[in-house]
C-alpha cells in the first residue's frame, strides 16, 4: 500500500448511506498527509545535516595542509601527546557524526513508521467504517425491498380478489337482466303478433280501399299542382311582356311632356312578400282559379281523419303544421297564390274540420292549402320555376316579334325571385 503524502491526500472512499461526513474525512486525510510530509522533510533535513558533517570531517582530514618544509632547518616531528590529541579529536568527531547520523536515521524511521501506522490505522478505520455502512445500507435496502415486495403482493392479491368479486357480481347481474329482457321481449313479441293478426283480420279490406282512394287523390292533386305552376308561369310571362310594353310607351312620350313615373309596386301585407302588379289576364286567372277550386276538387282535397293518417303512414311524411295549429310560414305560403286586379285570390272558406293530407302546406286562413305528393327542398322548387320560365320565354320568342328598345319601367324588377316556397314538389 502506498502511504506517501500524495497518495494519502488523494485517497477516495465510496459514499454510502449513513456514513461519515466526506468533508471531515477529507480534512483529516489532508492533515495526516501534511504530518507525513513534515516528517519526511524533517528526516531528510537531518540526514542531510549528518551527511554534511561527515563530509566536513572527511574534508578536514584529507585536506589538512602539510607544514611546509623549512629549508635549511631540520623538520619538527610532532610529539606523542599531540598525535594522541589529534587522534582523539578525529575519533570523537567520527563518533559524533556516526551518532548524529544514527539518531537522525532512527528519528526519521520512527516518524515514518508513526506516519505509516497512523495512515494505516486511518485507512483501516475508513475501510471498516465504509464496510460497516455498506453492510448496513445493504441490509436496509434488503429490508425495504422485502417490505415493498410483501406490500405489493398483498395489494395485488387484494385487488385481484375484489376484481374477481366484482366480475362475478356483474356477470350475475347481467345474466339476470338478460333473462328478464328475453322474457319481456318474448312477451311483447307475442302480444304484437296477436295484435297484428287481429288488426290484419279486421282492417285488411278497409286498408286496401283507403290505399286505392289515396292513390287516386294523389294523382288528381299532382295534376292540380302542375296546373297551378303552369298558370303562375304564364302570369309571370304576361307581367314581363306588359312591363316591356309599358317601357316602350314611356319612351314614346315626347320630351316636352313630363313622363309619368310608372310604379307597379303594391303595399305588401304584414308578413307577406311584395306582390306584382295586376295584369289584363286577371279574368283568365280568376276563371282558372274558380275551375281549380270547384266543389269537385274541394271534395277530392278533403277526407276523413283515418284516410289522412293512413296516407301519411304510406307516404312516410310528417304533418308540417305545428301542434298549436299555427301555419309554418304564412309569408311563403301566401306567395304561392296569384294576384289579380290588385286583390289576392282566395278560395271560399272551408267549414268543418278538414284533415291535412301528405304534402299539404297550410296557408293563411281562408286560402285553400296547396297539396303536393312529392315534398322536396326549396332548391328543387326554384329549379322547377326556372325551367318553367325558360320554357315560357322560348315560347314567347318563337311566336312574338322582337321588342325594340325595351326600357325597364321604374319600380318593376323583372329578375325578382318568384315566391315559390309555398308549393312543395
Amino acid at each position: 500500500m502506498d502511504l506517501s503524502p500524495q497518495a494519502v491526500a488523494a485517497a477516495t472512499f465510496r459514499t454510502v448511506k449513513r456514513g461519515y461526513d466526506p468533508d471531515e474525512v477529507r480534512a483529516y486525510l489532508i492533515e495526516v498527509s501534511a504530518s507525513l510530509e513534515a516528517s519526511h522533510q524533517q528526516a531528510t533535513a537531518m540526514e542531510a545535516r549528518a551527511r554534511a558533517a561527515i563530509q566536513r570531517l572527511q574534508d578536514a582530514t584529507q585536506h589538512t595542509p602539510a607544514p611546509p618544509p623549512i629549508t635549511g632547518q631540520v623538520p619538527v616531528t610532532p610529539t606523542t601527546d599531540e598525535a594522541q590529541t589529534i587522534s582523539r579529536t578525529l575519533l570523537l568527531a567520527q563518533r559524533t557524526a556516526d551518532t548524529t547520523i544514527a539518531e537522525a536515521q532512527a528519528e526519521a524511521a520512527s516518524i515514518t513508521g508513526s506516519a505509516q501506522a497512523e495512515a494505516t490505522r486511518v485507512t483501516e478505520d475508513a475501510a471498516a467504517s465504509a464496510a460497516k455502512l455498506l453492510a448496513e445500507a445493504e441490509a436496509e435496502a434488503g429490508r425495504l425491498t422485502t417490505t415493498a415486495r410483501t406490500e405489493a403482493e398483498r395489494i395485488t392479491a387484494d385487488a385481484n380478489g375484489r376484481a374477481a368479486s366484482t366480475r362475478r357480481a356483474a356477470e350475475q347481474e347481467s345474466s339476470t337482466a338478460l333473462e328478464q329482457a328475453r322474457a319481456e321481449a318474448a312477451r311483447v313479441l307475442d302480444e304484437a303478433r296477436a295484435e297484428a293478426h287481429r288488426a290484419k283480420s279486421e282492417q285488411h279490406l278497409r286498408a286496401e280501399a283507403e290505399v286505392a282512394d289515396l292513390q287516386r287523390r294523389r294523382e288528381a292533386l299532382l295534376a292540380d299542382v302542375d296546373g297551378l305552376e303552369q298558370l303562375s308561369a304564364r302570369h309571370r310571362s304576361t307581367l314581363r311582356d306588359l312591363s316591356a310594353r309599358l317601357g316602350e310607351l314611356a319612351e314614346l312620350v315626347p320630351a316636352s311632356i313630363d313622363r309619368p313615373v310608372l310604379r307597379a309596386e303594391l303595399e305588401p301585407a304584414a308578413g307577406e312578400p311584395a306582390p306584382v302588379a295586376a295584369s289584363n289576364n286577371g279574368t283568365a286567372a280568376a276563371a282558372a282559379w274558380e275551375e281549380l277550386t270547384a266543389p269537385e276538387s274541394t271534395a277530392d282535397a278533403t277526407g276523413d281523419s283515418a284516410s289522412a293518417s293512413t296516407e301519411a303512414s304510406a307516404e312516410g311524411s310528417t304533418d308540417p303544421t305545428p301542434a298549436d295549429g299555427t301555419p309554418v310560414d304564412a309569408a311563403i305560403a301566401a306567395g304561392a297564390a296569384d294576384d289579380t286586379g290588385g286583390q289576392r285570390l282566395v278560395a271560399p272558406p272551408i267549414t268543418g274540420q278538414v284533415p291535412l293530407i301528405t304534402g299539404q302546406v297550410p296557408l293563411q286562413p281562408g286560402v285553400e292549402p296547396l297539396v303536393s305528393p312529392r315534398p322536396t327542398s326549396a332548391d328543387e322548387v326554384r329549379s322547377m320555376w326556372q325551367q318553367a320560365e325558360q320554357a315560357e320565354r322560348d315560347n314567347a320568342q318563337a311566336h312574338e316579334p322582337e321588342l325594340i328598345d325595351a326600357t325597364p319601367v321604374q319600380g318593376i324588377d323583372l329578375n325578382a325571385a318568384t315566391p315559390s316556397d309555398g308549393v312543395a314538389r
